[in-house]
């Protein structure tokens, strides 16, 4: 047999291919010797062994399961029967996602669930845009905010509201910029103002520095809000180099993504109602108009002649208007770029357009001093008003109908909706570059080429005030409130002591007057006691005199009545001499002389009371004299008192009004100390928000450079882990191939040495 050949060879050899191999592998899985390549979680790299290894059994090119074939990008991405599962930027969203997840089914694999680690390598391929390698341009990421509400004009349910963000400039400049662009939100009292290197978010109604968001690509030109408020916009970049659009996302505060990698800068840019669609425009001439959704180019409109200076989407996100630096003025459908209208008649060029809030008009502001109002049927002009001397550089229709704007005659106008000028407001300096309008606060803004930004009512157009286009740093505030601490400190102690004094004096000066008052009041009290008793004594003066007076007149009348009836009483005894015993006669005389002795009793009586009253006059007179003494010695003291008052009132009041001033010069002070001390924790307290920003940022990249590391390892591992599966199924069909042929030799053995069983 020596010189046959071994029919056990292929099977050996396999066997000693393999047993070779697999302590290899099992050194490559621990020791994970091959790194993937720094930065982005990509197909090739990462994703690609753990669908070769976990799903390719039942979606390869020979076996294509729901017809879906995840062996390679180009066919993962082609989707399967069911349609495309993979969403760039958005792994929840994703059907290949919830199915590994086995949130939805068929799962897969339909043996078990993949690893976590392996199933969260895919979760964050899917929303860094699910990139091929790391050459391959990644598609934005995907967020909530760029779900627009069905209507644009309508107040969403939940208003996208900013959160907390950093209040640090990222550049400031020893003069103030230009201000190019300045925008509203639609549902806040938020204007954006675009800036170098960063856009500014103040409140519109307290005039407040709310957030300062970092534009790094160069001078920021555009600033926009989408119609529905969730998403801001800002495009710019760097002159004769480069062209960008940036989104933030309103609730987050967060950077969405950028669009566009124009040759120079963008010099106009809008994003459409639903928010699918970002055009962009400037020296090149060209319309780009962008996807939100895959971030790629979707068409170009090359019908202007001179810079694309203004774009604006209709409100309704059907059509796209834009006008250049030559006077050109279009129309085009959004969804195609077709060139739906050429709007004739500015004569120069076009600096801004506004769509009316019915998407039925369009507003352009030209160089030639015109606002001209176009209609969208035929494109025909159908109002046309001088809105500036020497240009108008901006306009901005409101929802209502009225129009907003400004121009090269430094004034800022609202028009109504026939051209009528409604309200002017007070002239810049210099030309007026941008306006717009607050809904939320009902609030005109504008600036101008010196960078000075006001705010108007738009109510009575009296002046709110004005916004800051170059805010001082942290450091500067800080700096400036901590010395007006140290200042407002340094004022406030020899005041503190001055009104001390002050008070003491005051305090001395008034326990004086309330002493001397109170002196005054009781001597009063006496006076007046005393004239009341006086009063009541000339008054029993007076009723004793007018009793004398009546009881002597009644005593005069019983006297001379007494008389009468004495007279009578002697005539009658005379005629009784005469007729004695006359009954009747003597009966008279009888009741004639009890009458005298009658009137006798009385006027005796009588006399005794006019002597009592006599008395009681002569007391009374005689209190009288003795009480007008008194009264006349008591307004003495109490004359005497009130000079002293009037003099304690005359030291009391200057020394109170020196306190007084003193107590508000203290008050202000501290006012204005508490008020520096509380800008001076808000600014300190920004600058450790900032650091913790810095530091909470820091740690998360740190954490996912350690988890990419060991992504990476897991990577490889799971790679080798592939390779050595593939050759043990290559060297498993080879055993299987060679024991055949084992068993076919053998049964020729048995055949040749006829061997039956």
């Amino acid at each position: 047999m020596s010189g046959q050949p071994d029919p056990t060879r292929p099977v050996r050899a396999a066997a000693r291919g393999l047993s070779l191999l697999i302590p290899v592998v099992a050194v490559a899985f621990l020791a994970s010797p091959v790194s993937a390549q720094e930065g982005r979680t990509t197909f090739d790299d990462h994703v690609k062994a753990i669908l070769r290894q976990h799903c390719s059994a039942c979606h390869s090119p020979t076996k294509k399961t729901s017809d879906l074939d995840v062996s390679s990008y180009t066919s993962l991405m082609m989707g399967g029967s069911s349609g495309t599962v993979v969403e760039p930027g958005d792994a929840d969203g994703s059907y290949l996602f919830s199915l590994v997840t086995h949130e939805e089914e068929p799962v897969m694999p339909p043996g078990g669930k993949i690893p976590d680690d392996a199933i969260e390598t895919i979760r964050k391929w899917i929303n860094d845009g699910a990139p091929e390698s790391q050459g391959s341009k990644v598609t934005i990421k995907k967020s909530k905010a760029m779900a627009a509400t069905a209507d644009p004009l309508s107040r969403p349910e939940n208003i996208a509201t900013w959160p907390r963000v950093p209040l640090q400039p990222i550049q400031q400049t020893q003069q103030a910029p230009a201000i190019q662009s300045i925008a509203t939100s639609p549902w806040l009292p938020v204007v954006a103002v675009a800036g170098q290197n960063q856009v500014l978010l103040y409140d519109t109604s307290t005039l407040q520095l709310t957030g300062v968001l970092p534009f790094p690509e160069g001078t920021v030109n555009v600033v926009r809000f989408s119609r529905n408020g969730s998403v801001l916009l800002a495009a710019g970049g760097t002159h004769g180099n480069q062209g960008v659009a940036v989104l933030w996302d309103v609730a987050t505060g967060e950077r969405i993504g950028s669009f566009g990698d124009e040759l120079d800068s963008v010099l106009a840019a809008d994003i459409s109602s639903d928010h699918l669609h970002i055009a962009l425009g400037g020296p090149g001439r060209v319309v780009n108009v962008y996807s939100t959704a895959t971030g790629e180019l979707e068409y170009s409109i090359a019908k202007h002649t001179d810079w694309v200076t203004a774009l604006e989407f209709s409100v309704d996100g059907v059509l796209l208007a834009s006008g250049d630096r030559n006077g050109g003025l279009f129309v085009f459908e959004a969804f195609t770029g077709r060139e739906y209208l050429t709007l004739k008649g500015p004569e120069q060029a076009i600096r801004d357009i506004s769509w009316r809030s019915d998407s039925n008009v369009v507003a352009s502001a030209s160089d030639d001093s015109t606002i001209r109002l176009w209609e969208m049927n035929n494109g025909g002009q159908i109002k046309s008003w001088n809105g500036h001397a020497g240009g108008t550089t901006s306009l901005e229709y409101l929802r209502d109908g009225r129009l907003v704007s400004t121009g090269d005659d430094r004034v800022t106008r609202l028009w109504n909706a026939d051209g009528a000028q409604a309200l002017e407001f007070s002239a810049f300096d210099d030309i007026a570059l941008a306006v717009t309008w607050c809904h939320e606060s009902s609030r005109a803004i504008a600036g101008d080429f010196t960078g000075r930004i006001r705010v108007w009512s738009g109510t009575d157009a009296s002046l709110a005030g004005e916004l800051s286009p170059n805010p001082p740093t942290l450091e500067q505030r800080i700096a400036a409130a901590t010395e007006i601490v140290n200042q407002k400190t340094t004022e406030l102690e020899p005041i503190q002591l001055h009104l001390q004094t002050a008070s003491e004096a005051a305090k001395q000066s008034e326990a004086t007057l309330e002493t001397v008052k109170g002196e005054l009041a009781a001597a009063s009290q006496t006076l007046a006691e005393l004239q009341a008793s006086m009063a009541a004594a000339s008054e029993k003066q007076v009723q004793s005199s007018t009793g004398m007076q009546q009881m002597q007149s009644s005593l005069d009348a019983r006297a001379t009545a007494r008389g009468l009836v004495d007279e009578s009483l002697v005539k009658l005894r005379q005629a009784l001499e005469s007729l004695p015993g006359d009954e009747a006669l003597t009966a008279q005389a009888d009741g004639l002389a009890a009458r005298v002795a009658q009137f006798d009793a009385e006027i005796g009586d009588l006399n005794g009371q006019i002597a009592a009253l006599k008395a009681a006059a002569e007391e009374s007179v005689s209190q009288v004299v003795a009480t007008n003494e008194k009264v006349t010695t008591q307004q003495t003291v109490v004359q005497a008192l009130t000079t002293r008052m009037d003099q304690a009132a005359a030291e009391f009041v200057p020394l109170a009004a020196q306190r007084d001033e003193m107590a508000g010069q203290v008050a202000g002070i501290q006012a204005s100390l508490e008020t520096a001390r509380a800008e001076l924790a808000r600014w300190t307290g920004e600058v450790a928000f900032i650091e913790q920003l810095v530091q909470l940022d820091q740690r998360k990249n740190a954490a996912e450079e350690f988890a990419s590391e060991h992504q990476a390892k897991l990577d490889a591992a799971n790679l080798a882990l592939a390779e050595a599966q593939a050759v043990a199924d290559a060297a498993q069909a080879e055993v299987t191939e060679a024991r055949q042929s084992v068993e076919e030799i053998e049964s020729e053995i048995r055949v040749l040495r006829n061997i039956q069983h």
